[in-house]
């Protein structure tokens, strides 16, 4: 969706501080992984974004090892 400012709403926000800027290209795109070594490929990498997946639990590198699956024993009667 394309949002286009008229010169009037321009200068009504740049009086109250705002700075509008076009963009000159597309965000950034990162490969995020999860913890499992699962890659992303192709997602935002803008700060917001990022902040987001790390918080999830992704990471920018690939895990060292994969996680450790645990088995539960079972009960012996």
């Amino acid at each position: 969706m394309v949002v286009r400012l008229t010169r009037q709403q321009k200068l009504e926000l740049a009086s109250q501080g705002f700075v509008i800027e076009e963009l000159a290209e597309w965000p950034e795109k990162a490969t995020y992984y999860k913890p499992n070594g699962e890659a992303m490929p192709n997602l935002p990498a803008d700060a917001w974004s990022m902040k987001r997946y790390l918080q999830r639990g992704f990471t920018l590198t690939p895990p060292l090892l994969p996680p450790l699956k645990v088995r539960k024993k079972k009960k012996e009667m």
